[in-house]
Parts: structure tokens; C-alpha cells; sequence
């Protein structure tokens, strides 16, 4: 990966910390648990990340109390859970979208643009889909392979937007002063992770390294350090036609990827990774993919499947490394998929000395 253009934000984007908080805390979406051999490795390092995020917790979980009208916008549906989309309150933050006397024309603009994105994160189709108002919502979530419960969340949060947003705003600007008070907890740990991000070789070389994310030709990249989100990225386009890619990084998630490749592999690990391949469909994509790049339209003609199935087969295989994404802004701002074969050579290892291992006890016990 090179970088032409590369924009770092110094300052934390207050909205999006808060918003992703609370998403993840009320849909149970924690990235580490505090068992695992990552967690326990960098317990002293992530100690301030999680004192910080139960103090403010603390503080603003009772003032969203006093906001159940907008806790919908907080509670991720399914297509959610899977990693297939982002809320869409989680987007707009991330874009930095609402803002206090949003006018109604705004809202509008706001709420089509927040669903176009959520829609299209859904899809796997970054410019096929175009939403330009509520009927064609409603024509793209008759197609979605989903709960209806879905699709009425999805149409009840874009009608009801002249209220949701602005109860939004006025809840996000009453709790952002939780997190700038406690901010002195985490605030050496974010300036460190400015000081190494500020270094574009770094960037370069850490995202190249992580293996399951590439960039296509894209003229700029802007990236915003996230503090609670610490071991998370995500990954927007902000111009299409300047070719400007936004990335939300978290300040240890390059730390905790490259421990994470030096920890043994665990029977979790090994179950997981079995369960994503042990899946006719998945298994059909990944020989589709050891050819070529393909997109998700591609792949669901071939298999004729929707879109939609497609994606979530996509993202469990994406969440195990065994396929990487390239972001290509240059064609068509589509995201192309492609195996990951450094992953397939760690397995083909882990696989090799399990059988070593076997091998050695049976001998053992012949022995005996």
C-alpha cells in the first residue's frame, strides 16, 4: 500500500466515540473479552481504555434514560451484528453530519444520505444503489434478505427523522461532556498513537501488514485516531470525485493485530475458523476467489444468489482473515474481494502440526 495524499486528525471526534460506545455496549459487540490471551497481554496497556469507557458509561447510559425515543437508534439489528453495515446514527457521526439547527431540507439530505450508505454496506454494491427517497427504501428492503422486524426499524428511523435527529443531537451534545471530563484518562495514549500515526510509513506498512484491507488507487486519505473503538477500522469513501478515502482507526488496533499473529492458536480460534469454512457456499466463493478479484455482484450471478447472502458469507470469511478486501475508488467505487493466502499458509501450518502432534502421542502410546 502507498499513500499519495495522507490527512491525519489530531483532535478525537467526540460524536462518533460516544455513539460507537453505546452501540457496542448495548449490542454486546466488545472485540476482546477479558479472558483472552490478546486482553491478558495487553491488560496494562488497555487498562486506561476501559477505565475510561466505565466512567463514561457511568455518566451518560443514565442520560440516554431520559431519551427512549432514540434508543432505536442505538440497538443494532441483525444485519448489524454480522458486521454487514454500521448503524446508521454511527455513520453520521463518523461523517460528522448533525450538527444543532439542522433545518428540515438538511434532515432530509442527512437521513438518504445515512441509508444510501447503510443500504449499500448491506448490499456489497458501492455503486449500483442509488436512494433518493422513501419508496426507494422501501423497494431495496422488499429484496433484503432479512427479519421484517429490519425492514420496519429501517422505515420507522427515515420517517420519523425530523424528531430522531434532532432528540439525537441534543443527547450527543449533552453527553460528549462526560467524555471530555474523564478525557485525562486516556489522553497520554492518545497523543502517543497521533505521534506514531503521524508517521505515514507507519500507516503504510501496519496496513499492509494486517492483510484483510487494501487500498485501491485513491488520491487522499484522512484518518481519525478513535479511542473506545480501540481495536477497530472502518473504512468510507468522503469524495468520490476527488478519490478520498476516510478511515476511523483504533489508537491499539495495529498493536493488538501483531499480537494477535503471536499467540498460539487456540481451540476457540480453530473452532471459529473451522465454522466459517465448514459451508458449501463459503467454500464454493473462496475457489471463485483464489482466481481472481471479484465484487459482490459477481459472485451472486455466479451463484445465483442475492447480493445480500452473498455479503454475509463474505463477512464471516472476512472476520477469520481468509479473504481481504481492496477499497477501489478508481472503478466505480466498487470493493473487491480476493484471498487472503497468508492466512491459508498459517492454517496450512496449524493444521501440519496438529498432525505432529497426533502423530508424536501415537507413538508415545506405542511405546508404552
Amino acid at each position: 500500500m502507498e499513500i499519495k495524499d495522507y490527512r491525519l486528525i489530531t483532535e478525537p471526534n467526540w460524536d462518533y466515540e460516544l455513539v460507537n460506545t453505546i452501540v457496542d455496549t448495548l449490542g454486546n459487540k466488545e472485540k476482546e473479552t477479558s479472558n483472552s490471551p490478546i486482553a491478558k497481554e495487553f491488560a496494562v496497556i488497555l487498562k486506561n481504555v476501559y477505565e475510561y469507557k466505565e466512567k463514561v458509561l457511568e455518566g451518560v447510559l443514565p442520560i440516554l434514560e431520559k431519551y427512549p425515543d432514540i434508543r432505536q437508534l442505538f440497538e443494532i439489528t441483525a444485519v448489524e451484528k454480522d458486521n454487514r453495515a454500521r448503524p446508521i446514527l454511527v455513520t453520521l457521526t463518523s461523517q460528522k453530519k448533525l450538527h444543532a439547527g439542522m433545518t428540515k431540507e438538511e434532515m432530509d439530505v442527512i437521513m438518504l444520505e445515512g441509508v444510501q450508505d447503510w443500504a449499500k454496506s448491506v448490499s456489497g454494491e458501492y455503486s449500483e444503489i442509488r436512494i433518493t427517497n422513501l419508496s426507494e427504501f422501501i423497494e431495496f428492503l422488499k429484496d433484503l434478505e432479512t427479519e421484517d422486524s429490519v425492514k420496519m426499524k429501517m422505515i420507522t428511523i427515515y420517517s420519523e427523522r425530523y424528531t430522531l435527529l434532532p432528540r439525537a443531537q441534543q443527547f450527543i451534545a449533552e453527553s460528549i461532556k462526560i467524555l471530555q471530563e474523564y478525557y485525562p484518562i486516556v489522553e497520554k495514549e492518545f497523543e502517543e498513537a497521533i505521534v506514531s500515526l503521524q508517521d505515514k510509513s507507519y500507516l503504510e506498512s501496519n496496513f499492509n501488514d494486517l492483510g484483510y484491507i487494501k487500498f485501491g488507487k485513491c488520491n487522499r486519505i484522512v484518518v481519525q485516531p478513535c479511542i473506545l473503538p480501540y481495536n477497530q477500522i472502518a473504512v468510507d469513501w468522503r469524495d468520490e470525485e476527488e478519490k478520498e478515502v476516510a478511515a476511523d482507526v483504533g489508537i491499539y488496533v495495529f498493536q493488538l493485530s501483531n499480537t494477535n499473529k503471536k499467540v498460539a492458536l487456540s481451540d476457540s480460534k480453530i473452532l471459529s475458523a473451522l465454522k466459517a469454512l465448514g459451508d458449501a457456499t463459503r467454500l464454493k466463493i473462496i475457489r471463485m476467489l483464489s482466481g481472481k478479484k471479484m465484487y459482490i455482484q459477481e459472485i451472486a450471478d455466479v451463484l445465483g444468489l442475492t447480493p445480500a447472502t452473498v455479503s454475509h458469507h463474505i463477512n464471516l470469511l472476512l472476520q477469520e482473515g481468509f479473504v481481504c478486501v481492496t477499497v477501489d475508488v478508481e472503478k466505480a467505487k466498487k470493493i473487491f474481494y480476493e484471498i487472503n493466502p497468508a492466512k491459508f499458509h498459517e492454517w496450512g501450518e496449524a493444521v501440519k502440526q496438529l498432525g505432529v502432534e497426533a502423530l508424536s502421542t501415537d507413538r508415545k502410546g506405542e511405546g508404552q
